[in-house]
């Protein structure tokens, strides 16, 4: 477990001032450390515009409910109903001329005894602040536990290649293809979509 990871519980508290039962060491921690100040920014601005969004529907809950229109970066938020989950929405820009989020889905087979290696891997190259990375995910098939997809997303196309053709990044490569039986299969693309729950 990194040194972040003990302190991950309480920065949802940090980031809404509720830090009376933070632990000190966790509050001289997010003082330093460039990842933990980055999360409670963002549960910050996030908790800011779900409030917005439930403000707005509060207003509009006696009239019919419109589609709901994106943000300026093309995010949508609806309120929850009773019972169900918030759920949060982005939408590609590029047909109103802004620049879609971009990413890629490797398909790889993991050495066998290697599989610790990718995650300590995966946790190297998100240590690194690349310029505009916005999330990985790592799946392991249920019915092939040497088999992986990793999805990575980034905020657009540019940014994308701009770390692809970076030393460093190709030196991240190589570590991870001596954690793999052979060369992953690449799959590149525009985000179309993409929604997730709180």
């Amino acid at each position: 477990m990194g040194v972040c990871a003990t302190h991950r519980e309480y920065l949802a508290a940090v980031a809404d001032g509720e830090t009376d039962l933070v632990p000190m060491a966790t509050l001289e921690h997010v003082k330093t450390c460039g990842n933990s100040r980055r999360e409670i920014q963002a549960h910050v601005e996030l908790t800011s515009r779900l409030k917005q969004s439930d403000a707005l529907a509060e207003t509009r809950s006696s009239q019919p409910t419109p589609a709901p229109v994106p943000d300026s970066r093309g995010t949508i938020y609806r309120a929850a109903r009773r019972g169900l989950p918030r759920i949060v929405a982005a939408r590609s820009k590029k047909t109103s001329g802004g620049m879609a989020m971009f990413g890629t889905i490797a398909r790889m087979r993991v050495k066998k005894g290697m599989e610790r290696q990718l995650e300590e891997l995966s946790r190297k190259f998100e240590s690194r602040h690349v310029d505009g990375w916005m999330s990985t995910n790592i799946y392991r098939a249920k019915d092939d536990p040497g088999e992986y997809w990793i999805s990575v997303v980034f905020r657009d196309e540019s940014r994308y290649k701009k770390n692809a053709d970076d030393p460093v990044q190709g030196q991240w490569f190589r570590e991870l293809m001596s954690l793999l039986e052979s060369e992953p299969e690449w799959h590149d693309g525009e985000i179309i979509h993409t929604a997730h729950t709180h």
